[in-house]
């Protein structure tokens, strides 16, 4: 009797003990249950965002798709850009894509038309002798006016004259060969600029150049060895600075020396934006 008493009271402990494990959190979760949490635990894994986001893919027709997902990392989101397709891919939170998707309407526009630059440089050579204007255009000679109240020279040539156009935020260069104050030689130059920028201004556009730089070869005569003979020798000179042009405006940007001190090589030039 005892030994059945025993037997007994042993199936009852397994029972019970069944039943508390059938009871305990989790336990009675079902085959199907737990395959779609390991589903969704592998696709958060694989995808790498947080349970919940979305994913969008934007066409971008006009912006830089790099650049563009670089500004948008102010969101809490992930980007994916594809240069080739044009193409970017967003996944974030379902509550941030619409404010994503203003931000890259605003961006993604057509560029406005780069502005056309038109540059007029005159080379004037001063000396100390007076010589005819002759061939020096009218729209200069204020500027020659008021040369000769700032410096010594009495005579002023036009050298060269030339045309440069740009786009906005281009630079340019020209060369050539001029005329020189010392007859029958020429003056080897070379005009160049980093870049031309509209700026607008109280007093109206402005076209800055940056970097602005002439350099010339010019002659210098020296006594010879012999009598009434002379000795050519080529020297650099140049100028080079940044400077501000008002559309229209002619400016004067410097002089440099071109035999000594009695003649002098000068620099002017205006700008225009044109279509």
């Amino acid at each position: 009797m005892k030994a059945f008493t025993h037997h007994s009271i042993g199936w009852v402990l397994l029972v019970v003990l069944a039943l508390l494990i059938h009871n305990q959190p989790g336990a009675a979760q079902s085959t199907a249950e737990k395959e779609a949490t390991a589903r969704t635990q592998a696709e958060r894994s694989l995808v790498g965002q947080p349970l919940g986001w979305v994913t969008k893919i934007f066409t971008v027709k006009y912006a830089d798709v790099v650049e563009l997902s670089q500004t948008l990392r102010v969101f809490t989101a992930q980007f994916i850009p594809n240069r080739d397709l044009k193409v970017l891919g967003v996944s974030c939170a379902p509550d941030t894509m619409p404010a994503i998707e203003d931000v890259i309407k605003r961006l993604d526009v057509l560029p406005a038309s780069a502005k056309n630059i038109e540059l007029t440089v005159y080379l004037l050579n001063a000396s100390e002798q007076a010589v005819s204007s002759q061939g020096v255009p009218p729209d200069l000679q204020g500027v020659i006016d008021q040369l000769k109240g700032i410096f010594p020279y009495k005579g002023f040539r036009l050298s060269e004259s030339m045309v440069v156009r740009v786009r906005d935020g281009q630079g340019g260069s020209v060369s050539g060969i001029a005329p020189s104050t010392s007859e029958g030689y020429k003056i080897f130059y070379n005009f160049d600029f980093r870049s031309a920028n509209v700026t607008e201004g109280a007093e109206g556009r402005a076209i800055r150049l940056n970097h602005l730089k002439l350099g010339a070869k010019v002659p210098l005569v020296l006594p010879g060895p012999l009598e009434k003979t002379s000795n050519v020798q080529y020297q650099n000179t140049g100028i080079e600075t940044d400077v501000d042009v008002r559309e229209g405006k002619k400016v004067v940007v410097g002089k440099a020396n071109t035999d000594g001190s009695s003649g002098a090589m000068i620099l002017v030039v205006t700008a225009k934006i044109v279509d």
